[in-house]
């Protein structure tokens, strides 16, 4: 009779799991089948529309200068024209773009780290995107 600790049997359920989930990212699945690949794009792409929406809904078309800039020391910093609220997500959307092209490349020649590690790079810039403009947003509030 072989008894387990409780360690011992969670860190086998644990393996069993992380096999299974990764069991996928072998041979014969495709670049955009992988889960954690759509995953990570399906956010970054909702975090991209919701940035976008907000700055849209927010800040819309100005005659006023728009506040890019707050510092607690020194105030207002930095303004600027309406349309350069929109430079930010530009910008991510590129990160997102290239990012998402070099990590296909890099999972089809099998080199999955890489490529997953690209995808969350972009998924991060999205997310930064999105704080800055909730912030952008707030202070033109």
């Amino acid at each position: 009779m072989i008894t387990f600790t409780w360690w011992e049997q969670s860190e086998k359920a644990l393996s069993a799991l992380s096999a299974e989930f990764f069991e996928e990212s072998e041979e014969g699945v495709t670049f955009f089948r992988n889960r954690l690949v759509q995953g990570t794009i399906v956010l970054s792409v909702f975090s991209f529309l919701v940035s976008v929406l907000i700055l849209a809904l927010r800040i819309g078309r100005t005659d006023l200068p728009v506040i890019f800039h707050y510092n607690a020391f020194f105030g207002v910093d930095l303004f600027g024209a309406w349309w350069q609220v929109y430079i930010l997500p530009a910008v991510t959307l590129l990160f997102f773009v290239v990012n998402v092209l070099l990590a296909r490349k890099f999972y089809e020649l099998k080199e999955r780290i890489a490529s997953h590690i690209l995808l969350f790079a972009a998924l991060f810039a999205g997310i930064a995107c999105l704080v800055a403009s909730f912030a952008i947003a707030f202070v033109n509030s």
